[in-house]
């Protein structure tokens, strides 16, 4: 499966757990949605969907955040230290 066919693959499952209300379910889409835009260098778009998946990982003790906590050093070693600042100001982060 090519990115541009997975990636509304993605979406429809991230709508399907918000209406169940499957919270375990959206970090996991938002996760995929992420991880799916990180391999492609688009680390704008990713940075809000793994960050909105690590909150919701950590909330539910998930042992998922650890990888997704992996994925943001990830981009921060590809894009640089001062390109993730600029992202996370730019998503009010801090």
């Amino acid at each position: 499966m090519g990115y541009i066919s997975a990636l509304p693959l993605y979406g429809q499952s991230l709508a399907i757990a918000e209406k169940l209300g499957d919270i375990g379910g959206v970090a996991n889409s938002q996760g995929q949605i992420g991880k799916l835009l990180m391999d492609q260098n688009k680390f704008e778009e990713a940075v809000p969907y793994i960050i909105s998946a690590y909150h919701i990982f950590e909330k539910i003790g998930s042992p998922n955040v650890r990888i997704v906590a992996r994925w943001l050093h990830q981009i921060k070693e590809q894009i640089g230290e001062k390109k993730v600042g600029d992202i996370f100001k730019k998503l009010g982060l801090v």
